[in-house]
């Protein structure tokens, strides 16, 4: 009996401890794919965004490209509720610097965009790509969901 007490204590502490550290303080992912003339998911882009308030992205087309990119949220693991999400964006490259709502984004392989989504109202988000007309590339990404 003694010994059921104890394991029954150290599952419930090995529990809460596992389930408070699956909210972590950030989380930062890097990825890149090959745009093609249909738009397809990025694969990795996925956040769980459940226990953060702002998520963020940083696009860049590689070697010369130009790329479509979408952003996604749902609240289903699955994503079939999911929606385009109006997100801020700021340009940087030598001709435009500006901050507006955008999705989706276009882009070149002289610029970084930036997207953020705050407060984070999905609990799932993910990217698409596509060819930008009459080019492709590789979109470069970097993602950061922050508490």
């Amino acid at each position: 009996m003694r010994k059921s007490i104890v394991l029954l204590a150290l599952l419930s502490i090995s529990f809460s401890v596992s389930a408070s550290a699956a909210c972590l303080d950030f989380v930062e992912k890097f990825v890149s794919q090959a745009s093609t003339p249909t738009i397809d998911v990025v694969v990795g882009s996925e956040v769980d965004a459940k226990c953060f308030s702002i998520v963020s992205w940083m696009f860049q087309a590689d070697h010369g490209g130009a790329v479509t990119v979408w952003v996604y949220g749902s609240n289903d693991v699955d994503f079939e509720d999911e929606v385009r999400v109006v997100t801020w964006s700021t340009a940087e490259n030598r001709s435009e610097n500006v901050e507006l709502p955008r999705n989706p984004v276009n882009v070149y392989y002289d610029a970084r965009w930036f997207l953020e989504h705050a407060p984070a109202t999905y609990g799932y988000y993910r990217v698409k790509v596509q060819d930008f007309p009459g080019n492709s590339g590789t979109l470069l990404l970097s993602i950061v969901a922050k508490r």
